[in-house]
């Protein structure tokens, strides 16, 4: 249109501004910019204004949507509103809800847009309390008839803040329940571990004749594989297939892939991997971790040499499941190339769980002073970090170096959990420190409020059986 030198007017500038926005090409939004400043219409047209705003925002730019919105010199619901909306959109959820609060001291009164976004930032940031006033408010204008985004928008805030039963409260206020209804719901389950209940919700949604879309597939699989209900998994998949999606959509196939691993139907994962043409790193390390979470090393370093082999590079998480599998069976060689990959992509800066498999890998290939070595070496190191490398020692009957990383821990103000404890136990009892371990068992719960569980009662049963206190024997039993 231009190259016809045909003037764009108020209407072509808000459709193109649009567009660049969905495109995020920021470039094309700015030089459109400068056509509307040469026209003067950035003051007198606040509908541009708000074009440009979206545009600065869905490209990104949020200093410059800020900026801009600071401009203005009169602000309604409206600007406020998609203010509120880019912060939320961008997670950060601490910005969105002083802009609310700033609205709100303003004497501009929140619609329903802004609560959506409000109530986003909420769960975004777990902000219970803030979420609460935002439904009262709510209450207050009668806004929930008839708005289904905004009672699906608190649902989700109760559920991303842990409180599921408020989450089923409002859902079942509902006065209409659409399929996003019902899968925030089912999400919220799954979130807090609930899966049974998630299920439940499925089939309560099926029986109302609601069809489940990818998003409700994906939640159910997941709930499915953390039960282990490989039935109802197999249901689901039938679903799935009457509608095509195995080969469109890859979230829904690794869904699949876990819940076959989760139930334990190892050839139905692979026949699954093998079935999808093209494999990327997600995809193999997700192989990998398969294999190494049931204790087949062999087959998941088989797998990692494949992947190597087709150019693919593997990422941090490829590697914590590769180190997993190399202690399972002790490949100690594999382990080191694995090392060395580490530092060659220099991935070991701020990642725990990396530093946390390497340390654990070489402990349990019985090569401890490596494993100190690591250790020494980490950036950060957290109570995981010591607990392995107590454990690699007790694993080689080194009660006193057990000992002496129990206490260094302890000296770093570092807590000790439960496996803490569990490894040290263990290590009284083999050498002989009865008292020792009967001391720290007392201490536990009395001292650290640690949460006893079968292998601590376990360690102790036979403490005071060796010690001939029976009466101690009784009070566990």
């Amino acid at each position: 249109m231009q190259s016809e030198r045909l003037s764009p007017d108020e209407v072509t500038f808000v459709c193109i501004l649009n567009a660049c926005g969905m495109v995020g090409s920021l470039l094309k939004g700015e030089e459109v910019y400068i056509e509307i400043e040469k026209r003067g219409l950035i003051e007198d047209d606040h509908t541009i204004n708000n074009c440009l705003f979206f545009m600065y925002s869905k490209c990104g730019s949020l200093d410059s949507a800020r900026q801009l919105f600071d401009s203005i010199p009169v602000h309604d619901v409206v600007s406020w509103s998609a203010l509120i909306a880019m912060y939320t959109e961008h997670e950060l959820g601490e910005d969105a809800l002083d802009c609310f609060q700033n609205m709100q001291l303003l004497g501009i009164t929140p619609n329903a847009v802004t609560l959506v976004s409000g109530l986003k930032a909420c769960g975004c940031i777990c902000a219970i309390d803030k979420g609460r006033e935002m439904h009262a408010e709510i209450e207050r204008q009668g806004l929930m008839e008839g708005c289904e985004v905004l009672g699906n928008a608190l649902i989700s805030m109760y559920a991303k803040c842990g409180l599921v039963a408020f989450a089923k409260q409002v859902f079942d206020e509902l006065p209409d329940r659409d399929v996003v209804s019902w899968t925030i719901l089912m999400a919220g389950y799954v979130q807090q571990s609930q899966n049974k209940e998630a299920i439940r919700c499925f089939k309560e949604m099926q029986s109302e004749r609601l069809s489940p879309d990818e998003v409700t597939f994906v939640c159910i699989l997941n709930a499915c594989g953390m039960v282990g209900s490989l039935l109802k998994g197999e249901e689901v998949y039938i679903e799935i297939e009457k509608r095509g999606l195995i080969e469109d959509d890859h979230t829904i196939n690794n869904c699949l892939f876990f819940m076959y691993s989760k139930c334990g139907s190892l050839d139905s994962a692979r026949q699954l991997f093998d079935s999808i043409p093209v494999h990327d790193v997600v995809s193999w390390s997700a192989l990998i971790a398969m294999y190494t979470e049931h204790e087949l090393g062999e087959d998941a370093l088989d797998c990692f040499q494949n992947m190597q082999l087709l150019g693919i590079t593997p990422n941090a998480v490829t590697l914590v499941s590769g180190l997993k599998a190399c202690g399972c069976i002790c490949a100690i060689d594999k382990g080191r190339e694995m090392h060395a990959e580490i530092e060659r992509q220099g991935l070991m800066e701020g990642c725990e769980v990396l530093g946390n498999a390497l340390i654990s890998m070489y402990a349990k290939c019985g090569l401890v002073a490596f494993a100190k070595q690591v250790f020494d070496e980490l950036p950060d190191r957290d109570v995981v970090s010591w607990t392995i490398l107590m454990a690699g020692y007790a694993q080689l009957g080194q009660s006193e170096n057990v000992f002496h990383v129990f206490s260094e821990m302890k000296g770093w103000g570092i807590e000790p959990s439960p496996v803490s404890y569990e490894v040290v136990l263990n290590a009284c009892n083999r050498g002989g420190l009865h008292n020792t371990s009967k001391t720290l068992y007392d201490a536990m719960s009395r001292d650290h409020g640690i949460v006893l569980t079968s292998v601590h009662y376990n360690c102790m049963l036979d403490v005071f059986s060796r010690l001939g206190q029976l009466d101690e024997i009784r009070t566990i039993l």
